[in-house]
Protein backbone atom coordinates (compact mmCIF):
# COMPACT_ATOMS: atom_id res chain seq x y z
CA UNK A 1 0.00 0.00 0.00
CA UNK A 2 2.93 2.46 1.09
CA UNK A 3 4.70 1.24 -2.00
CA UNK A 4 1.41 2.00 -4.59
CA UNK A 5 1.44 5.27 -3.14
CA UNK A 6 5.20 6.31 -3.44
CA UNK A 7 5.18 4.58 -7.11
CA UNK A 8 1.78 7.12 -7.75
CA UNK A 9 4.16 9.82 -6.28
CA UNK A 10 7.06 9.01 -8.56
CA UNK A 11 5.05 8.43 -11.61
CA UNK A 12 3.12 12.16 -11.44
CA UNK A 13 6.12 13.61 -11.21
CA UNK A 14 7.72 11.78 -14.38
CA UNK A 15 4.44 12.76 -16.08
CA UNK A 16 3.28 9.38 -16.22
CA UNK A 17 -0.19 10.28 -15.45
CA UNK A 18 -2.20 7.20 -16.24
CA UNK A 19 -0.18 4.98 -14.10
CA UNK A 20 0.23 7.26 -11.69
CA UNK A 21 -3.84 7.71 -11.47
CA UNK A 22 -3.91 3.46 -11.92
CA UNK A 23 -1.46 2.99 -8.59
CA UNK A 24 -3.06 5.70 -6.50
CA UNK A 25 -6.55 3.72 -7.16
CA UNK A 26 -4.95 0.72 -5.86
CA UNK A 27 -3.66 2.56 -2.87
CA UNK A 28 -6.59 3.78 -1.93
CA UNK A 29 -8.54 0.98 -2.01
CA UNK A 30 -6.06 -0.90 0.18
CA UNK A 31 -6.41 2.06 2.46
CA UNK A 32 -10.26 2.34 3.01
CA UNK A 33 -9.88 -1.27 4.08
CA UNK A 34 -7.56 -0.66 6.86
CA UNK A 35 -10.26 2.44 7.90
CA UNK A 36 -12.48 4.77 6.33
CA UNK A 37 -10.67 7.91 7.27
CA UNK A 38 -6.79 7.36 8.24
CA UNK A 39 -4.10 9.76 7.24
CA UNK A 40 -3.19 7.12 4.42
CA UNK A 41 -6.45 7.15 2.86
CA UNK A 42 -6.36 11.11 2.99
CA UNK A 43 -2.65 11.06 1.14
CA UNK A 44 -4.02 8.79 -1.12
CA UNK A 45 -6.81 10.79 -1.68
CA UNK A 46 -4.82 13.75 -2.30
CA UNK A 47 -2.71 12.10 -4.92
CA UNK A 48 -5.27 10.37 -7.24
CA UNK A 49 -6.88 14.28 -7.03
CA UNK A 50 -4.20 15.27 -8.41
CA UNK A 51 -3.22 12.93 -11.08
CA UNK A 52 -6.97 13.08 -12.13
CA UNK A 53 -6.49 16.58 -12.61
CA UNK A 54 -3.44 15.50 -14.60
CA UNK A 55 -5.42 13.38 -16.77
CA UNK A 56 -8.00 16.18 -17.65
CA UNK A 57 -10.64 14.74 -15.09
CA UNK A 58 -11.53 17.89 -13.16
CA UNK A 59 -14.79 17.24 -11.92
CA UNK A 60 -13.49 13.57 -10.52
CA UNK A 61 -10.54 15.50 -8.97
CA UNK A 62 -13.05 17.61 -7.14
CA UNK A 63 -14.78 15.25 -5.36
CA UNK A 64 -11.60 13.28 -4.19
CA UNK A 65 -9.84 16.55 -3.38
CA UNK A 66 -12.70 17.78 -0.99
CA UNK A 67 -13.02 14.36 1.02
CA UNK A 68 -9.45 14.67 1.96
CA UNK A 69 -9.81 18.30 3.13
CA UNK A 70 -12.86 17.27 5.00
CA UNK A 71 -10.71 14.09 6.39
CA UNK A 72 -7.48 16.59 7.09
CA UNK A 73 -9.99 19.20 8.93
CA UNK A 74 -11.55 16.35 11.14
CA UNK A 75 -8.27 15.16 12.18
CA UNK A 76 -6.93 18.48 13.45
CA UNK A 77 -4.19 17.82 10.63
CA UNK A 78 -2.50 21.16 10.10
CA UNK A 79 -0.08 20.07 7.99
CA UNK A 80 -2.05 17.74 5.80
CA UNK A 81 -4.57 20.07 5.68
CA UNK A 82 -2.53 22.54 4.19
CA UNK A 83 -1.23 20.48 1.48
CA UNK A 84 -4.68 19.30 0.34
CA UNK A 85 -5.84 22.80 -0.09
CA UNK A 86 -3.04 23.70 -2.42
CA UNK A 87 -4.45 21.10 -4.62
CA UNK A 88 -7.95 22.03 -4.23
CA UNK A 89 -6.93 25.20 -5.30
CA UNK A 90 -5.64 23.48 -8.45
CA UNK A 91 -8.31 22.22 -9.19
CA UNK A 92 -10.81 24.97 -8.23
CA UNK A 93 -8.53 27.03 -11.03
CA UNK A 94 -9.50 24.04 -13.63
CA UNK A 95 -13.05 24.54 -13.27
CA UNK A 96 -12.81 28.44 -13.51
CA UNK A 97 -13.43 28.97 -9.69
CA UNK A 98 -10.50 31.77 -9.24
CA UNK A 99 -12.33 33.44 -6.19
CA UNK A 100 -12.43 30.03 -4.22
CA UNK A 101 -9.28 28.87 -5.76
CA UNK A 102 -7.40 32.09 -3.67
CA UNK A 103 -9.89 31.61 -0.77
CA UNK A 104 -7.93 27.79 -0.50
CA UNK A 105 -4.90 29.19 -1.13
CA UNK A 106 -4.82 32.25 1.24
CA UNK A 107 -5.76 29.02 3.88
CA UNK A 108 -2.76 27.22 3.19
CA UNK A 109 -0.44 30.23 3.00
CA UNK A 110 -1.40 30.74 6.49
CA UNK A 111 -1.19 27.46 7.65
CA UNK A 112 2.24 27.35 6.30
CA UNK A 113 3.28 30.52 7.96
CA UNK A 114 1.70 28.87 11.64
CA UNK A 115 3.15 25.78 11.45
CA UNK A 116 6.49 26.53 9.83
CA UNK A 117 6.18 24.60 6.86
CA UNK A 118 8.42 26.79 4.16
CA UNK A 119 7.79 24.60 1.66
CA UNK A 120 3.98 24.92 1.71
CA UNK A 121 4.30 28.55 2.54
CA UNK A 122 6.31 29.38 -0.77
CA UNK A 123 4.51 27.15 -2.66
CA UNK A 124 0.99 28.80 -1.97
CA UNK A 125 2.45 32.78 -2.28
CA UNK A 126 3.81 31.73 -5.88
CA UNK A 127 0.38 30.51 -6.87
CA UNK A 128 -1.53 33.88 -5.59
CA UNK A 129 1.56 35.65 -7.39
CA UNK A 130 -0.09 34.45 -10.62
CA UNK A 131 -3.47 35.16 -9.77
CA UNK A 132 -2.12 38.70 -8.50
CA UNK A 133 -0.30 38.66 -12.20
CA UNK A 134 -3.40 37.71 -13.57
CA UNK A 135 -5.57 40.47 -12.07
CA UNK A 136 -3.14 43.26 -13.07
CA UNK A 137 -1.80 43.60 -9.66
CA UNK A 138 1.52 43.62 -10.16
CA UNK A 139 3.44 45.12 -7.13
CA UNK A 140 1.16 42.47 -5.12
CA UNK A 141 2.29 39.56 -7.64
CA UNK A 142 6.24 40.84 -7.44
CA UNK A 143 6.01 41.05 -3.58
CA UNK A 144 4.50 37.13 -3.60
CA UNK A 145 6.95 36.05 -6.11
CA UNK A 146 10.35 37.13 -4.67
CA UNK A 147 9.00 36.22 -0.73
CA UNK A 148 8.36 32.27 -2.68
CA UNK A 149 11.85 32.78 -4.56
CA UNK A 150 14.05 33.62 -1.37
CA UNK A 151 12.02 30.32 0.17
CA UNK A 152 12.52 28.04 -2.68
CA UNK A 153 16.70 29.38 -2.03
CA UNK A 154 17.07 28.83 1.60
CA UNK A 155 15.27 24.66 1.40
CA UNK A 156 17.27 24.14 -1.88
CA UNK A 157 14.25 23.16 -4.03
CA UNK A 158 15.66 23.38 -7.38
CA UNK A 159 13.01 22.86 -9.69
CA UNK A 160 11.04 25.11 -8.03
CA UNK A 161 12.90 28.28 -7.53
CA UNK A 162 13.25 28.17 -11.08
CA UNK A 163 9.56 28.37 -11.65
CA UNK A 164 9.50 30.79 -8.91
CA UNK A 165 12.19 32.77 -11.27
CA UNK A 166 10.12 32.52 -14.17
CA UNK A 167 7.16 34.16 -12.88
CA UNK A 168 9.18 36.71 -11.19
CA UNK A 169 10.74 37.22 -15.37
CA UNK A 170 6.97 37.74 -16.22
CA UNK A 171 5.89 39.96 -13.99
CA UNK A 172 9.18 42.30 -14.79
CA UNK A 173 7.92 42.13 -18.26
CA UNK A 174 10.13 39.75 -20.02
CA UNK A 175 6.93 37.64 -21.19
CA UNK A 176 3.17 37.93 -21.85
CA UNK A 177 1.38 38.75 -18.82
CA UNK A 178 -1.81 37.15 -19.94
CA UNK A 179 -0.33 33.62 -19.53
CA UNK A 180 1.96 30.71 -18.32
CA UNK A 181 5.10 30.99 -19.14
CA UNK A 182 6.35 28.64 -21.56
CA UNK A 183 10.58 29.41 -21.54
CA UNK A 184 12.52 26.42 -22.91
CA UNK A 185 14.87 24.88 -19.96
CA UNK A 186 18.21 26.32 -22.51
CA UNK A 187 16.80 29.47 -22.47
CA UNK A 188 17.05 29.62 -18.33
CA UNK A 189 20.98 30.69 -18.70
CA UNK A 190 19.77 34.09 -20.32
CA UNK A 191 16.98 35.24 -17.69
CA UNK A 192 18.23 37.66 -15.18
CA UNK A 193 19.67 36.54 -11.88
CA UNK A 194 17.95 36.99 -8.80
CA UNK A 195 19.54 40.34 -7.95
CA UNK A 196 18.62 41.75 -11.08
CA UNK A 197 15.00 39.98 -10.73
CA UNK A 198 14.37 41.74 -7.73
CA UNK A 199 15.71 45.17 -8.31
CA UNK A 200 13.29 45.11 -12.02
CA UNK A 201 10.10 45.99 -9.80
CA UNK A 202 10.49 46.18 -5.96
CA UNK A 203 7.72 46.55 -3.13
CA UNK A 204 8.11 50.63 -3.75
CA UNK A 205 8.61 51.62 -7.53
CA UNK A 206 12.31 52.82 -7.97
CA UNK A 207 13.07 52.08 -3.86
CA UNK A 208 15.96 48.86 -4.67
CA UNK A 209 16.57 46.83 -1.55
CA UNK A 210 17.32 43.21 -0.65
CA UNK A 211 17.69 44.04 3.25
CA UNK A 212 14.58 42.07 5.10
CA UNK A 213 13.97 44.52 7.72
CA UNK A 214 13.23 47.36 4.97
CA UNK A 215 11.33 45.17 2.56
CA UNK A 216 8.96 44.31 5.80
CA UNK A 217 8.64 47.91 6.03
CA UNK A 218 8.10 48.45 2.57
CA UNK A 219 5.65 46.34 2.38
CA UNK A 220 3.80 47.77 5.65
CA UNK A 221 3.82 51.35 3.81
CA UNK A 222 2.18 49.79 0.39
CA UNK A 223 -0.38 48.32 2.97
CA UNK A 224 -0.91 51.05 4.73
CA UNK A 225 -1.38 53.70 1.35
CA UNK A 226 -4.85 52.76 0.79
CA UNK A 227 -5.65 53.88 4.35
CA UNK A 228 -6.26 57.67 5.29
CA UNK A 229 -3.35 57.32 7.53
CA UNK A 230 -0.80 60.50 7.72
CA UNK A 231 2.54 58.70 7.43
CA UNK A 232 6.19 60.39 9.15
CA UNK A 233 9.54 59.88 7.20
CA UNK A 234 12.32 59.92 9.42
CA UNK A 235 15.61 59.61 7.51
CA UNK A 236 19.22 60.91 6.32
CA UNK A 237 19.44 62.88 2.78
CA UNK A 238 19.51 60.90 -0.57
CA UNK A 239 17.64 57.56 1.55
CA UNK A 240 14.63 58.19 -0.55
CA UNK A 241 11.97 59.62 1.06
CA UNK A 242 10.34 61.10 -1.76
CA UNK A 243 9.89 57.76 -3.51
CA UNK A 244 8.14 56.45 -0.30
CA UNK A 245 5.96 59.55 -0.39
CA UNK A 246 5.57 58.81 -4.58
CA UNK A 247 4.39 55.29 -3.73
CA UNK A 248 2.06 56.10 -1.05
CA UNK A 249 0.33 58.63 -3.58
CA UNK A 250 0.42 56.02 -6.17
CA UNK A 251 -0.96 53.02 -4.40
CA UNK A 252 -3.53 55.61 -2.42
CA UNK A 253 -6.26 55.53 -5.04
CA UNK A 254 -6.58 59.29 -4.11
CA UNK A 255 -8.01 60.96 -7.41
CA UNK A 256 -6.09 64.35 -6.69
CA UNK A 257 -2.60 65.27 -7.84
CA UNK A 258 0.62 64.54 -5.82
CA UNK A 259 2.41 68.19 -4.61
CA UNK A 260 5.70 68.11 -3.08
CA UNK A 261 7.26 71.37 -1.34
CA UNK A 262 10.79 71.56 0.59
CA UNK A 263 9.46 73.51 3.36
CA UNK A 264 13.37 74.26 3.97
CA UNK A 265 13.63 76.54 0.97
CA UNK A 266 10.71 79.07 2.03
CA UNK A 267 12.30 81.57 4.55
CA UNK A 268 10.07 83.27 7.46
CA UNK A 269 6.44 83.21 6.40
CA UNK A 270 6.69 82.66 3.25
CA UNK A 271 5.67 79.08 3.38
CA UNK A 272 2.04 80.01 4.91
CA UNK A 273 1.54 81.84 1.61
CA UNK A 274 3.03 78.36 -0.32
CA UNK A 275 0.50 76.17 1.72
CA UNK A 276 -2.24 77.93 2.26
CA UNK A 277 -2.65 81.07 -0.13
CA UNK A 278 -3.79 84.40 0.24
CA UNK A 279 -6.37 86.67 -0.75
CA UNK A 280 -5.36 89.95 -2.95
CA UNK A 281 -3.56 92.65 -0.69
CA UNK A 282 -3.03 90.44 2.09
CA UNK A 283 0.08 91.42 2.07
CA UNK A 284 2.83 93.93 0.62
CA UNK A 285 3.44 92.25 -3.01
CA UNK A 286 0.49 90.40 -3.46
CA UNK A 287 -1.11 91.70 -6.25
CA UNK A 288 -3.44 89.02 -6.94
CA UNK A 289 -5.20 86.08 -4.87
CA UNK A 290 -3.78 82.79 -4.93
CA UNK A 291 -4.18 78.98 -4.54
CA UNK A 292 -2.57 77.28 -1.52
CA UNK A 293 -0.97 74.13 -2.36
CA UNK A 294 -3.05 72.24 0.46
CA UNK A 295 -6.28 73.46 -2.12
CA UNK A 296 -4.60 72.53 -5.05
CA UNK A 297 -3.61 68.90 -3.30
CA UNK A 298 -7.24 68.00 -2.38
CA UNK A 299 -8.10 64.83 -2.97
CA UNK A 300 -4.51 64.52 -3.57
CA UNK A 301 -1.33 63.57 -1.64
CA UNK A 302 0.73 66.83 0.02
CA UNK A 303 4.36 66.03 1.32
CA UNK A 304 6.01 68.54 3.27
CA UNK A 305 9.77 67.28 2.87
CA UNK A 306 11.90 68.61 5.58
CA UNK A 307 9.11 69.40 7.65
CA UNK A 308 11.67 69.58 10.68
CA UNK A 309 12.51 73.41 9.00
CA UNK A 310 9.11 74.73 9.62
CA UNK A 311 8.54 78.10 11.31
CA UNK A 312 6.78 77.38 14.48
CA UNK A 313 4.22 79.69 13.61
CA UNK A 314 3.82 77.67 10.44
CA UNK A 315 3.64 74.58 12.52
CA UNK A 316 -0.18 75.77 14.15
CA UNK A 317 -1.49 77.14 11.28
CA UNK A 318 -0.69 73.20 9.86
CA UNK A 319 -2.04 71.51 12.72
CA UNK A 320 -5.34 73.62 12.60
CA UNK A 321 -5.61 72.49 8.63
CA UNK A 322 -4.94 68.88 9.64
CA UNK A 323 -7.53 68.74 12.51
CA UNK A 324 -9.95 70.57 10.82
CA UNK A 325 -9.97 69.77 7.09
CA UNK A 326 -10.30 72.79 6.42
CA UNK A 327 -7.95 75.96 5.34
CA UNK A 328 -8.02 80.02 5.28
CA UNK A 329 -6.57 81.84 2.96
CA UNK A 330 -4.30 84.62 4.51
CA UNK A 331 -6.17 87.93 3.91
CA UNK A 332 -9.63 86.03 4.24
CA UNK A 333 -12.15 84.78 6.60
CA UNK A 334 -13.82 81.78 4.92
CA UNK A 335 -12.62 78.66 5.71
CA UNK A 336 -12.32 76.25 2.39
CA UNK A 337 -12.72 72.20 2.84
CA UNK A 338 -10.25 70.28 1.62
CA UNK A 339 -9.72 66.47 1.67
CA UNK A 340 -5.63 65.84 1.81
CA UNK A 341 -3.28 63.00 3.02
CA UNK A 342 -0.32 64.37 3.95
CA UNK A 343 3.30 62.53 3.53
CA UNK A 344 5.49 64.60 5.99
CA UNK A 345 9.49 63.68 6.12
CA UNK A 346 13.22 65.14 7.35
CA UNK A 347 16.26 64.16 8.17
CA UNK A 348 16.39 65.93 11.39
CA UNK A 349 15.13 63.70 15.18
CA UNK A 350 11.50 65.32 15.29
CA UNK A 351 11.62 63.88 18.71
CA UNK A 352 14.69 65.36 19.77
CA UNK A 353 13.22 68.65 18.72
CA UNK A 354 9.81 67.94 20.26
CA UNK A 355 11.54 67.79 23.47
CA UNK A 356 13.97 71.10 22.91
CA UNK A 357 10.49 72.38 22.50
CA UNK A 358 11.45 73.24 18.65
CA UNK A 359 8.52 71.51 17.24
CA UNK A 360 4.90 70.90 18.12
CA UNK A 361 3.92 67.81 20.10
CA UNK A 362 0.74 67.88 18.79
CA UNK A 363 1.86 68.36 15.45
CA UNK A 364 3.94 65.46 15.53
CA UNK A 365 1.65 62.86 16.72
CA UNK A 366 -0.94 64.22 14.15
CA UNK A 367 1.68 63.83 11.32
CA UNK A 368 3.20 60.54 12.83
CA UNK A 369 0.15 58.23 12.12
CA UNK A 370 2.95 55.77 10.86
CA UNK A 371 6.74 56.07 11.33
CA UNK A 372 8.84 55.07 8.56
CA UNK A 373 12.68 55.31 9.32
CA UNK A 374 14.96 54.71 6.54
CA UNK A 375 18.55 53.13 7.47
CA UNK A 376 21.23 54.78 5.43
CA UNK A 377 22.96 52.47 3.43
CA UNK A 378 26.37 52.46 5.14
CA UNK A 379 24.24 50.15 7.33
CA UNK A 380 22.91 48.00 4.74
CA UNK A 381 26.20 46.52 2.84
CA UNK A 382 24.17 44.46 0.96
CA UNK A 383 21.94 47.20 -0.72
CA UNK A 384 25.21 49.07 -1.46
CA UNK A 385 26.06 46.54 -3.60
CA UNK A 386 22.74 46.02 -5.72
CA UNK A 387 22.72 50.17 -5.98
CA UNK A 388 26.29 49.82 -7.48
CA UNK A 389 25.66 47.16 -9.49
CA UNK A 390 22.45 48.69 -10.69
CA UNK A 391 23.73 51.99 -11.50
CA UNK A 392 26.48 50.52 -13.36
CA UNK A 393 24.47 48.73 -15.81
CA UNK A 394 22.16 52.01 -15.86
CA UNK A 395 25.00 54.92 -16.69
CA UNK A 396 27.09 51.98 -18.84
CA UNK A 397 23.67 51.29 -21.08
CA UNK A 398 22.84 54.61 -21.63
CA UNK A 399 26.50 55.18 -22.91
CA UNK A 400 26.74 52.43 -24.81
CA UNK A 401 29.82 50.91 -23.00
CA UNK A 402 30.72 47.40 -21.26
CA UNK A 403 32.45 48.20 -17.96
CA UNK A 404 33.71 45.92 -15.37
CA UNK A 405 34.59 46.11 -11.60
CA UNK A 406 36.91 43.71 -10.11
CA UNK A 407 35.57 41.77 -7.03
CA UNK A 408 37.65 44.05 -4.45
CA UNK A 409 36.69 47.55 -6.00
CA UNK A 410 32.84 45.99 -5.49
CA UNK A 411 33.65 45.02 -1.96
CA UNK A 412 35.97 48.46 -1.08
CA UNK A 413 33.14 50.42 -2.52
CA UNK A 414 30.35 48.87 -0.46
CA UNK A 415 32.58 49.39 2.27
CA UNK A 416 32.25 53.51 1.44
CA UNK A 417 30.31 55.61 4.34
CA UNK A 418 28.08 57.07 1.50
CA UNK A 419 27.42 60.25 3.43
CA UNK A 420 24.95 61.09 0.14
CA UNK A 421 23.14 57.53 0.31
CA UNK A 422 21.35 56.71 -3.04
CA UNK A 423 21.79 59.83 -4.34
CA UNK A 424 25.70 60.07 -4.11
CA UNK A 425 26.13 56.53 -5.51
CA UNK A 426 24.45 57.45 -8.16
CA UNK A 427 26.42 60.66 -8.83
CA UNK A 428 29.09 58.54 -8.13
CA UNK A 429 28.44 55.98 -10.62
CA UNK A 430 27.48 58.61 -13.25
CA UNK A 431 30.79 59.89 -13.29
CA UNK A 432 32.75 56.81 -12.68
CA UNK A 433 30.99 55.01 -16.43
CA UNK A 434 32.08 58.44 -17.58
CA UNK A 435 35.48 58.56 -16.97
CA UNK A 436 36.60 54.98 -17.89
CA UNK A 437 36.86 53.58 -21.05
CA UNK A 438 34.73 50.81 -23.12
CA UNK A 439 35.36 47.63 -22.19
CA UNK A 440 37.84 47.95 -19.30
CA UNK A 441 37.82 46.13 -15.60
CA UNK A 442 38.17 48.73 -13.08
CA UNK A 443 40.91 47.54 -10.41
CA UNK A 444 40.36 51.12 -8.20
CA UNK A 445 38.70 54.08 -8.80
CA UNK A 446 39.91 56.92 -10.52
CA UNK A 447 39.06 59.66 -8.10
CA UNK A 448 39.00 59.84 -4.36
CA UNK A 449 35.70 59.14 -2.86
CA UNK A 450 34.56 61.98 -0.39
CA UNK A 451 33.60 60.79 3.75
CA UNK A 452 35.71 57.86 5.35
CA UNK A 453 35.13 54.16 5.12
CA UNK A 454 32.46 52.46 7.30
CA UNK A 455 33.44 51.66 10.51
CA UNK A 456 34.96 47.68 10.77
CA UNK A 457 34.94 47.27 14.35
CA UNK A 458 31.93 48.21 17.13
CA UNK A 459 33.93 50.86 18.72
CA UNK A 460 34.63 52.60 15.25
CA UNK A 461 30.89 52.54 14.32
CA UNK A 462 29.77 54.07 17.82
CA UNK A 463 32.13 56.71 17.62
CA UNK A 464 31.39 57.33 13.65
CA UNK A 465 27.31 57.05 15.05
CA UNK A 466 28.18 59.37 17.53
CA UNK A 467 30.07 62.40 15.55
CA UNK A 468 27.21 62.28 12.98
CA UNK A 469 24.39 63.22 15.64
CA UNK A 470 26.47 65.37 16.89
CA UNK A 471 27.16 67.18 13.60
CA UNK A 472 23.69 66.87 12.60
CA UNK A 473 22.82 68.72 15.88
CA UNK A 474 25.05 71.04 15.02
CA UNK A 475 23.84 71.82 11.50
CA UNK A 476 19.79 71.53 12.71
CA UNK A 477 20.89 74.42 15.11
CA UNK A 478 22.84 76.71 12.73
CA UNK A 479 25.93 75.74 15.21
CA UNK A 480 24.28 76.89 18.29
CA UNK A 481 25.89 74.98 20.86
CA UNK A 482 23.14 75.09 23.38
CA UNK A 483 20.60 74.41 21.20
CA UNK A 484 21.95 71.52 19.76
CA UNK A 485 23.05 70.66 23.33
CA UNK A 486 19.61 70.66 24.34
CA UNK A 487 18.62 68.40 21.31
CA UNK A 488 21.30 65.70 22.15
CA UNK A 489 20.21 65.29 25.68
CA UNK A 490 23.43 66.78 27.09
CA UNK A 491 25.02 69.66 28.42
CA UNK A 492 26.77 72.86 26.92
CA UNK A 493 30.05 71.95 28.18
CA UNK A 494 29.93 68.28 27.46
CA UNK A 495 29.12 68.89 23.61
CA UNK A 496 31.88 70.60 23.03
CA UNK A 497 34.12 68.97 24.82
CA UNK A 498 33.02 66.14 22.28
CA UNK A 499 33.31 68.44 19.62
CA UNK A 500 37.08 68.88 20.45
CA UNK A 501 37.55 65.19 20.95
CA UNK A 502 36.00 64.26 17.60
CA UNK A 503 38.27 67.52 15.81
CA UNK A 504 35.04 69.41 15.22
CA UNK A 505 35.82 73.19 15.36
CA UNK A 506 34.40 74.53 17.90
CA UNK A 507 33.22 77.83 15.99
CA UNK A 508 31.09 78.26 12.94
CA UNK A 509 33.59 78.11 9.84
Amino acid sequence: MLALEFLGDCDLDLGNHEASRERYREALLLARGHGKATDLVLECLRGLAAAELACGEAKNAHTLIEESVAIAREQGDTFELGTSLYVLANVLNSLAESSAAVSALEEARQIGNTIGDDHGFARASLALARHALAEGRRVDAMTLAAESHRLFQRIGAEHLIAEAGDVLAEISGGADATGPTTEPAKQRARRPTTRQIESAEPIIPGFLTVDSATKQMLGIVRSLAPRRLNILVLGESGTGKELIAQAVHIQSGRTGPFVPINCSAFPGDLIEGELFGHARGAYTGADRERVGLFEFAHQGTLFLDEIGDMPFKAQARLLRALEGGEVRRLGENTARVVDVRVVAATHRGLPAMVAAGEFRLDLYHRLAGYVVQLSPVRERPEDAKLLIDHFLAKFAREQEKTITLTPELREEMAGHSWPGNVREIRLVMERLVALTADGAELRRLPFVLEGAPRPRSLPEALEAEERRRVLDALHSHNWNKQRAANSLGTSRTTLIAKMQRMGIAVQKP
